[in-house]
């Protein structure tokens, strides 16, 4: 069952991935107080003095989106499943 191994390993990649990106976006949200959470936007902070943490951020979300997928690929047989990665990709 190689696609079980390879499908782990793609879900353990997007676990880390998304872990990576919101710790750099909770770290990036502590580095950079001028900018208000709450009613700015994330995109943002990239005028800030930390816009390379901002990368980080949405290189860690796109590598776990297309992780997730490549994960989940295998196990959506049926339209819906296929639609949802569809979407899934198009997050990523």
């Amino acid at each position: 069952m190689t696609w079980a191994r390879s499908s782990v390993s793609a879900a353990a990649i997007a676990i880390v991935a998304t872990a990576v990106s919101a710790v750099s976006l909770i770290l990036l949200h502590l580095l950079s107080p001028e900018f208000a959470p709450s009613w700015r936007m994330v995109s943002e902070y990239a005028n800030g003095r930390h816009p390379w943490l901002l990368t980080v951020v949405f290189l860690g979300w796109a590598v776990g989106s297309f992780a997730l997928l490549a994960a989940l690929r295998p196990l959506s047989a049926s339209k819906l499943g296929k639609a949802g990665l569809i979407f899934l990709f198009v997050a990523g």
